[in-house]
């Protein structure tokens, strides 16, 4: 079934916005998360390694920093989803808000990721396809405007 354009599989839409739109706004900052991820990724793989009793801190520290991460992308993506038409600058200060803003939703977020990924484990391709969008449903849930959370 072909509409305007070529096949639909060709090109996607989210909510009406071209895919393509995302990943021209988003291209630059999934760069950057990809680098700090492979870099967060190194220095955790690193320090398990070590036997010193300062590892134990640092390492600490790269996980909270990780954990960070997932919260904001898994926010951001909530806020790109909600409000398309935005800049990336105006998606990051609302997932900022959203992830950050409530220690009870910033955990909720990170619960979220974790149990997605753990409990979607049985499926082939489960963590990969299940992980990220049962977190962005909460985070969307979060930021509805009807709904009050603290």
């Amino acid at each position: 079934m072909a509409h305007r354009g070529g096949h639909p599989l060709l090109h996607p839409r989210v909510h009406g916005v071209p895919a393509a739109q995302y990943w021209r706004a988003l291209w630059l900052h999934s760069l950057a998360s990809t680098v700090a991820a492979l870099v967060l990724t190194a220095n955790i793989v690193h320090l398990l390694g070590r036997s010193e009793p300062w590892t134990f801190v640092v390492l600490a520290a790269q996980v909270g920093i990780a954990a960070a991460a997932v919260i904001h992308h898994v926010a951001l993506a909530a806020e790109a989803g909600r409000s398309p038409q935005e800049t990336v600058r105006s998606w990051s200060r609302g997932a900022l808000v959203l992830g950050f803003g409530s220690a009870a939703r910033g955990t909720a977020l990170l619960g979220a990721v974790i149990s997605a990924t753990l409990l979607s484990l049985v499926v082939p391709l489960g963590p990969l396809l299940l992980g990220p969008s049962i977190p962005v449903l909460l985070a969307l849930s979060f930021a509805d405007p009807r709904r009050h959370t603290p």
